[in-house]
């Protein structure tokens, strides 16, 4: 009994070890990830100003320019987090996430279409 608790026992340590390891070997990518996000954030809030103050010279409603000003944020922050998910190889994270943004679309056209006919 006692021996294969202390087998059990080192094979969880050797386990949390590999994973210690592999922690410590990917910080520099978490690091460089962290600072693609923060620059993409600082980035998405410069284009929401610029496209606000471009939409508002055409469009008088100021609930239509917050809407698209906020969608132009989120799409400059989705292209960091891809690039941020690419700098940390999780390329089947990524393949999801663009898979689903797929399958939403086409919800999405599924449910306003209209017809035409």
């Amino acid at each position: 009994m006692s021996d294969e608790f202390s087998k059990a026992l080192e094979l969880l340590s050797e386990k949390l070890i590999g994973w210690l390891n592999a922690f410590i070997k990917s910080i520099p990518n978490l690091v460089i990830a962290m600072l693609v996000l923060v620059v993409f954030y600082y980035i998405s809030r410069y284009i929401s100003r610029f496209v606000g103050k471009l939409v508002s010279k055409k469009v008088n409603q100021d609930s239509l320019v917050n809407i698209i000003t906020k969608i132009s944020a989120v799409l400059v922050i989705a292209v960091g987090l891809f690039l941020a998910l690419g700098v940390l190889n999780l390329s089947k994270t990524l393949e999801t996430l663009i898979g689903a943004a797929g399958v939403s679309r086409l919800g999405y056209r599924s449910c306003f279409a209209r017809d035409t006919e």
